[in-house]
């Protein structure tokens, strides 16, 4: 589709990958800063992972030699220009202060449109559902405060677990009673009937209906699969580790002007 081709052609025009030696003709490439965010504290994780792929001393192979980040100087710095930064903020998003919310999205002001500094790409990437599990009205207000936030063209991709993993199941009796109490109230007041949710549906019904007119679905898909290569992605980390095939659901979301 149209849509879909546009956003292909946007991830090509932020590829990280180097096209040749020369420099020569070079666009100017932009800077790009990513902000990793999670409630556990993974800094100490994200500063040797940017270290690694700016480094040209760890171990790499022929086919993708060091360093990982194509054309990086060891500081950040491309060639063609342009920054690649990662920082790394502990947070509870569900429980952030407005202002602690808004400094997540530097450079962006609603309704406006994308300027240099502004956010472009927002990921949740199994995330939603744990939101979701956690609290399904701070969850909502959540994305509705992401909404609120973000400016028109700024692209929202959510990846999480696919089928009966990201299930949301809704009413029946609290679990935190005993079985006498339990036992005593259910002769009292029928049972609420127990109802089960996608966690696609309450995304869509969040984005594309209580949202209205904000958000337009740009692709999505309930299963995918991503098989790695085995001949050509191994790593020797352990026993018991490594890398494994994986399924997941894909939904993208386009921010619209209001």
């Amino acid at each position: 589709s149209q849509s879909q081709k546009g956003i292909e052609e946007g991830i090509q025009d932020v590829s990280l990958d180097d096209t040749g030696d020369n420099d020569e003709g070079l666009e100017e490439r932009p800077n790009i800063d990513i902000t990793a965010v999670d409630i556990a504290d993974w800094s100490s994780v994200v500063e040797r992972l940017s270290a690694a792929i700016h480094s040209s001393d760890v171990p790499a192979l022929r086919s993708c030699p060091a360093p990982l980040l194509p054309g990086s100087n060891g500081e950040g710095q491309r060639r063609g220009g342009g920054k690649f930064n990662v920082d790394f903020k502990r947070a509870d998003v569900l429980n952030l202060s407005d202002e602690e919310f808004r400094a997540l999205f530097p450079g962006n002001q609603t309704g406006g449109t994308n300027t240099p500094q502004s956010t472009v790409l927002v990921t949740l990437m199994f995330t939603l559902n744990e939101l979701f599990s956690t609290s399904m009205a701070k969850a909502t207000a959540f994305l509705l405060r992401l909404t609120d936030s973000l400016q028109s063209g700024t692209i929202l991709l959510v990846v999480d677990s696919p089928g009966s993993y990201s299930t949301l199941k809704l009413g029946g009796q609290g679990s935190s009673k005993g079985k006498a109490q339990e036992d005593a109230s259910s002769a009292e007041q029928p049972r609420k009937q127990e109802r089960q949710y996608p966690m696609k549906f309450l995304l869509d019904h969040t984005l594309l209906s209580v949202a209205k007119g904000k958000w337009e679905k740009v692709f999505s898909q309930d299963s995918r699969w991503w098989r790695r290569e085995a001949a050509r992605l191994s790593y020797d980390v352990g026993e018991g580790a490594g890398l494994e095939d994986m399924r997941f659901q894909l939904h993208i979301y386009r921010r619209l002007d209001e």
